[in-house]
């Protein structure tokens, strides 16, 4: 069997690969690093993604080892206000602190129990080669996913450009741990003459995140933990840090880029290999992960000849729309907080008033969490007839039932078909003729049927990325499978 290579083995690699190796597939991953990440780098895990998590069953590994955030505090010198994140219909209605280094741990440790391995110090010199120990060999593939960041090798070779600009502020970045606890229970951004700076607290007592511009030219490898307290102050930050030791420093510059293409004959790009933006909001790597997860079931399909080649066609036309759109939102909220003097006042005093309107701190919520982002327009979307309750191409919520979860069937994978009760049409012919790639499940529940506005003759079919992907207030066989048909073949 020709392997599914893998380039890259931060998160959303290790994300492609245990979703293909749990089903069955053969996939080899390789990354030219030493080893595992050992640096804090993305620290925000949303909703969105905790929930792909939960359908994936590993969920419970981060929330044991993350910090749970609830709201955030601005500060604009001797001002501040909280922003409390809005009630939202998840079951993770907060956003996880979780370095991402303990991130890849929980994930490398995934992908070993499912007989899976990482390559490292592998090099990929081009699409026909890569190097290790400083020797060069032929690489094989039937299909190859380039995860590998933003200086992405593949997509190099691929000769796709990379469209966009950097900002010209230059940031520094530093993971502390301070002598005391300094009570910072929650991220806290500070708006200033100088711009903006942030303080992050992460899950181990006494470490801290902080972020600030740098106005000025700093050797990092010359700067002492003093240093390091004083431009903490100068940037704004009131509270004084006394810092024991300085884990990780590193300096950087905001860049917004991305790849007008994510799919070459059989060559994918996926996260940061296909677009980059600002850290703001913690977008990143949640945006990547769900690349990954929205990939791998339909290459699975595919590969498994379950499914139409064209299927795959679908992941560039769902996915860069989302990209684009999380580009758009991060830049300008970059540009409304990377302000200085009477402009940051300004700032302050509009975002304190907006934030106190539920409507606009759940619209800021719900766009943090990713679970509003959707695909109305793909053509694995269809509304078999109007009807209420949730929307086809947004994400199905969950509801908690007599004896667990809705999100519990949907680790079963495959599509779903969700009826309110047992139908007089024959859809057992769909199992029949789809096999594993098709289930059905009745639910007569009465707080399923709430929460999906749904008649009794009602249905929704679910995708296996948790999508709804059809919903019809009838129950028509024909219409049904003319759904399925338009991508999956019968067995």
């Amino acid at each position: 069997m020709t392997p599914i290579v893998i380039v890259g083995a931060g998160p959303t690699g290790l994300i492609c690969a245990i979703e293909l190796q749990k089903r069955g597939h053969q996939v080899r991953v390789i990354d030219q690093k030493e080893g595992p990440s050992t640096h804090s780098k993305a620290l925000a895990l949303h909703s969105h993604t905790l929930e792909i998590f939960d359908q994936m069953d590993i969920v419970d590994h981060f929330l044991h080892v993350g910090k749970r955030v609830g709201h955030l505090t601005f500060h604009n010198q001797n001002q501040r206000f909280n922003f409390q994140l809005a009630p939202i219909d998840t079951p993770y209605p907060f956003v996880l602190i979780v370095p991402q280094s303990e991130t890849e741990k929980i994930l490398i440790r995934e992908l070993e129990l499912l007989g899976g391995k990482v390559e490292w110090q592998t090099k990929l010199v081009d699409l026909k080669r890569i190097e290790k120990d400083g020797n060069q060999s032929e690489i094989t593939y039937s299909w190859l996913i380039g995860a590998d960041g933003a200086h992405s090798r593949v997509r190099s070779s691929l000769k796709l450009p990379f469209k966009g600009c950097k900002l010209l502020e230059t940031f520094l970045l530093a993971d502390i741990t301070t002598k005391e606890p300094h009570g910072f229970d929650a991220p806290n951004i500070f708006l200033n003459k100088q711009g903006i700076s942030v303080i992050f607290p992460l899950p181990d007592s006494c470490k801290y995140r902080v972020i600030f511009p740098m106005r000025e030219a700093i050797e990092l490898e010359n700067l002492e933990q003093r240093d390091l307290e004083e431009l903490a102050l100068d940037r704004g930050i009131t509270k004084g840090l006394y810092i024991e030791r300085v884990d990780w420093i590193s300096k950087f510059q905001i860049q917004r880029r991305q790849s007008h293409a994510l799919k070459v004959g059989n060559i994918f790009l996926a996260g940061d290999a296909a677009h980059i933006h600002s850290p703001m909001g913690g977008q990143g790597m949640n945006t990547s992960i769900q690349d990954g997860y929205n990939l791998c079931w339909k290459l699975d399909l595919v590969i498994s000849e379950r499914a139409q080649a064209k299927l795959l066609d679908t992941y560039a036309s769902e996915r860069l729309p989302i990209a684009k759109k999380v580009l758009r939102a991060t830049t300008l909220a970059t540009r409304l907080l990377l302000v200085g003097s009477w402009v940051s006042k300004f700032t302050f005093f509009i975002m304190k008033h907006l934030v106190g309107h539920k409507r606009i701190a759940k619209k800021i919520t719900l766009g943090l969490s990713e679970i509003e982002l959707e695909y109305p327009t793909s053509s694995l979307v269809v509304a078999g007839t109007k009807s209420a309750g949730p929307k086809v191409g947004k994400r199905a919520p969950d509801v908690q039932l007599a004896s667990g979860r809705l999100f519990d069937y949907f680790k079963e994978g495959g599509f779903l078909v969700l009826l309110f009760k047992k139908s007089a049409e024959d859809l057992d012919h769909l199992c029949e003729k789809y096999g594993q790639s098709v289930r059905i499940v009745v639910l007569e529940e009465n707080a399923f049927a709430k929460k999906y506005a749904a008649e009794s003759n009602a249905l929704y079919v679910i995708r296996p990325d948790g999508y709804i992907g059809f919903k019809s207030n009838q129950v028509k066989l024909a219409q049904l499978d003319g759904y399925f048909l338009n991508f999956l073949l019968p067995l």
